[in-house]
């Protein structure tokens, strides 16, 4: 079992970086060198790290932990790819798996592209899980698209050279940090490396709970200790490195094989063993 992983971004690398044999960073300057964060249209800022997985303050001390734990210790493995919680596999409840949102007139000239880009992807999801999972659009909330709408999540532009091209979340971070940015610098007004139904793909696997394919031990084995993230997660699948799931960060842009982002037979087996 094993299996599906993450996406895009450009910016700090993986967990543990190139010097396999340096000594840990002190905590400031990990946090300078692999963690960053984005701000919101109303002004939140959410932390993140790896090109896309955001991460919380109690997160964040928990990762250092676990990236001090390796460089000393010699941990290398990271089997991979449902994200897990204290409870157990992050995944959406029974009874919720239909995600409700909103897309902001924010958006402006833009808008057409990106409901388009949403529904190709959430369409491709939902026919790989055989149904089990499903996205449901609601405009009358884009006037008012933000974390007080009562839907699952908001889609919300931001604009910033940070790097990022787009961050979701996971289903269980809470409703006020759970938004899809989308980053116009990055998307439209610069050509992004991978098309924004890809991305997009590959951040709803986030919302289904999937972590980055590259982070388990074979992405290791093959890339690099740049690939090393956390071990809060199983194997789903068996190791598929043509994954949507899989990150620049640890294979670089130039070696993403599968560059349209699209579910792979493997994605499509692991969602629905996770779903169905």
């Amino acid at each position: 079992m094993t299996k599906l992983a993450i996406l895009l971004l450009a910016l700090p690398a993986c967990m543990i970086g190139s010097g396999e044999n340096d000594p840990p960073l002190p905590f400031d300057a990990w946090q300078t060198k692999y963690v960053s964060s984005t701000t919101g249209p109303t002004g939140s800022q959410q932390l993140f790290y790896d090109w896309d997985q955001t991460l919380t303050r109690d997160q964040e001390t928990r990762l250092y932990q676990q990236y001090f734990t390796a460089k000393t210790a010699g941990v290398t493995e990271s089997e991979a790819t449902v994200n897990l919680t204290l409870y157990g596999e992050d995944l959406l409840p029974v009874g919720q798996r239909v995600q409700t949102y909103c897309v902001s007139n924010a958006f402006g000239q833009f808008k057409p592209a990106v409901l388009q880009a949403i529904a190709t992807a959430a369409g491709d999801w939902t026919n790989a899980a055989g149904g089990a999972v499903g996205w449901e659009y609601h405009p009358e909330w884009d006037g008012a698209c933000d974390t007080n709408a009562p839907l699952t999540f908001d889609a919300v532009p931001i604009n910033e050279a940070s790097g990022l091209y787009a961050q979701a979340f996971f289903p269980s971070t809470p409703r006020a940090q759970r938004e899809l940015y989308i980053n116009l610098y990055t998307v439209f007004y610069n050509a992004p490396p991978v098309p924004l139904e890809g991305l997009l793909r590959h951040e709803f696997g986030h919302s289904l709970g999937l972590r980055h394919e590259t982070a388990r031990a074979q992405g290791i084995v093959e890339y690099g200790l740049q690939c090393y993230e956390d071990v809060f997660f199983r194997p789903i699948t068996q190791y598929d490195d043509y994954s949507l799931m899989a990150t620049p960060a640890c294979t670089g842009l130039g070696g993403i094989k599968n560059p349209t982002l699209t579910i792979t037979g493997l994605d499509a087996q692991g969602i629905r063993e996770l779903y169905q």
